[in-house]
């Protein structure tokens, strides 16, 4: 498909939303996390005939590389749908890291295999400012990998897993099977229950090298900044959610003969919230116009989206909640989910402290001239 002009942007976006509106309506969400699922079959085949598993897949290996800008679109619409499927992994977080490591023609099969939706795969870095990796060792021409990952990201719904370990010091990238019988997979309970999670254990497990030496290095350092680039993309979505129906609900709840809306101090939340989503979204589309030019976000702009859109998602949380009043805090809300999914990822990313920490060290290592930039 390519780059989209800004022109198509607004158009693509339509077709995404009314695709997943079509398909994973919040009520399905509902469903499976009522049902204890984690995952849905017929779900994961609707989105392949969707035709958006494949959108950071190379064209040639049978995705569409459909550049930055749509997989931005996309990430925040499946955020604000709080899709019920294992996409974040699969369809941007894995085909980047093989991507970044210059391994698309030893993956290619496996890139193909994703974008059609026959295989599904989970990057398994330790959480981020982690500093326990697993280890690999050569047996003979091929490698093991032994260690545990205690967070992996839908791990529990992956056929593949791309790893980061160490290697004599150094780190190195990995693929392994995760249904071979070295690897354990252990599904977790999460607050999030529309997203799942495992700790997953290798035990000299086979896996095959796809980046090492100093080029290995240099991916395993950025491969938390794919993570972050995806969920504050998610992010975006939810906040945007949130304020619709904040918004949706301030028009019809009337209180003193009067919508709450009619409110100023009603108004005034949801217009800071307004501004809050907006700059956050700009944020997070200035990290991916990077990877619009398949080259690799600067630390600096992905701690930009990152803080801004994890301090809109709360701002967005702490606004619909009290709009709402105490409906909010009850499961027969769609609030709550939106809640769960915001404390999920900042399990995942850890402190916003260590975040904002690591935001003021890259534009102290960048130079303030990224600050202009980013302003514009």
């Amino acid at each position: 498909m390519g780059a989209l002009a800004d022109e198509d942007q607004a158009v693509y976006r339509a077709w995404i939303r009314a695709g997943l509106d079509k398909i994973a309506p919040l009520r399905r969400t509902r469903v499976l996390a009522e049902a204890g699922r984690r995952d849905d079959p017929e779900l994961w085949r609707e989105l392949a005939d969707l035709d958006v598993l494949g959108l950071a897949v190379p064209e040639a290996c049978g995705g569409s590389d459909a550049g930055g800008a749509a997989q931005a679109i996309f990430l925040v619409e499946t955020g604000r749908s709080l899709l019920p499927a294992p996409y974040l992994s699969t369809a941007f977080l894995a085909p980047w890291a093989i991507r970044f490591a210059g391994a698309q023609s030893s993956c290619a099969t496996l890139l193909s295999r994703i974008a059609q939706g026959r295989a599904r795969a989970a990057l398994a870095v330790n959480k981020v400012g982690s500093t326990s990796w697993p280890v690999a060792t050569r047996d003979g021409e091929a490698w093991r990998l032994t260690g545990h990952l205690p967070v992996v990201l839908e791990g529990d719904a992956a056929d593949w897993l791309v790893i980061a370990a160490k290697v004599e010091g150094d780190t190195a990238v990995f693929l392994v099977d995760a249904h071979d019988s070295a690897v354990n997979v252990e599904r977790l309970r999460s607050v999030d229950v529309t997203r799942p999670v495992a700790a997953i254990t290798v035990s000299s497990a086979p896996a095959q090298m796809v980046a090492g030496g100093d080029a290995g290095a240099s991916v395993v350092a950025e491969l938390p900044d794919l993570v972050r680039l995806a969920l504050a993309a998610d992010a975006v979505g939810g906040a945007q959610a949130l304020l619709d129906m904040s918004v949706e609900h301030a028009k019809t709840r009337v209180q003193f003969a009067q919508p709450i809306g009619q409110f100023q101090a009603i108004k005034h939340r949801c217009a800071d919230l307004f501004v809050a989503v907006q700059a956050a979204g700009a944020a997070v589309e200035a990290a991916f116009g990077e990877l619009e030019q398949l080259s690799r976000p600067r630390a600096t702009t992905v701690s930009v989206a990152s803080v801004c859109a994890q301090e809109a998602y709360w701002q967005a949380v702490r606004t619909a909640m009290q709009i709402h009043g105490g409906l909010a805090l009850t499961w027969e809300h769609n609030v709550h989910l939106f809640l769960k999914r915001a404390t999920g990822s900042a399990h995942i990313l850890g402190n916003p402290d260590r975040e904002l920490a690591r935001l003021t060290d890259a534009v102290l290592a960048d130079g303030y001239n990224v600050v202009r930039e980013i302003l514009g």
